[in-house]
């Protein structure tokens, strides 16, 4: 294998990494005792494997080491780290008792998650063979997996918090946690449109352009500092629901163009 392409699968390898140990690391845990330290750990995790996600695709279009290899590689890592560990995770941390209604349902969108996650990859290798659309890496067809896991994670999270928990009830929170699961799933295998962070494109940013990013971001690192579940659930949940929206606001858009010919 040549340098340029051992450099990009070296980064994926280190993202696999990090599912393989947030895998291995619920299996070796306790259950629901410690759910919100492992929650929290994880999805710091699956932060930085995002990160990493992001990554290796840069390095291999830079350094023009994109394989065939590389590419199905990729995708056998984010099955694994962001397909398989958010649904281990809920099925580990869940406030669940065995042989319930609750825990058959949350079994069953745990699973679910899994194979759309695992479907959404699929479709997308089969999509980007021989494509050459200057919208690819901006527009996704479908919720991107990383950014359902990430949803998923933050959002077990945000339910394993004493306040919510208490406030709701653990029935409840586990309902409405195996709901957001099953959205998620069909969200990764539905035709609606999620923006990617490439749409900003740098050459028509200005001073308040760059203004308004900076301050957001800075917000986001305070929030993300003192009151990370809430912070991250938020941020993750507001791009998933932006996209259903911007969706439903484009169909309605398509529909009234279509009546007026």
């Amino acid at each position: 294998m040549k340098k340029p392409y051992v450099v990009p699968n070296i980064i994926t390898a280190m993202g696999l990494s990090i599912g393989l140990f947030v895998l291995f690391k619920a299996a070796l845990s306790e259950g629901h005792g410690d759910a919100r330290a492992l929650l929290f750990k994880s999805a710091l995790l699956i932060l930085a494997a995002a990160c990493i996600d992001v990554l290796d695709g840069f390095a291999a279009r830079r350094l023009k080491g994109e394989s065939l290899f590389g590419m199905n590689f990729d995708s056998l890592s984010d099955a694994i780290t962001f397909g398989v560990a958010p649904a281990v995770l809920l099925l580990k941390t869940a406030p669940v008792e065995p042989k319930t209604a609750p825990y058959f349902l949350t079994f069953w969108a745990a699973m679910l998650f899994s194979l759309c996650g695992i479907l959404r990859l699929v479709r997308f290798n089969v999509a980007s063979i021989g494509e050459a659309n200057a919208e690819r890496g901006k527009i996704y067809t479908g919720l991107p997996i990383p950014a359902a896991a990430m949803a998923a994670i933050s959002m077990q999270l945000f339910f394993a918090n004493s306040f919510i928990e208490e406030k709701l009830g653990s029935a409840v929170t586990s309902y409405i946690a195996a709901a957001l699961m099953l959205l998620l799933s069909y969200l990764m295998i539905s035709l609606k449109r999620f923006r990617s962070i490439k749409w900003i494109q740098k050459e028509r940013l200005d001073f308040s352009g760059i203004f308004l990013i900076a301050s957001i971001v800075l917000t986001l690192l305070f929030g993300f500092m003192y009151h990370f579940d809430w912070c991250f659930f938020f941020v993750t949940w507001t791009y998933v629901f932006g996209g259903v929206l911007q969706g439903a606001a484009g169909s309605n858009l398509k529909g009234v163009q279509d009546e007026n010919g």
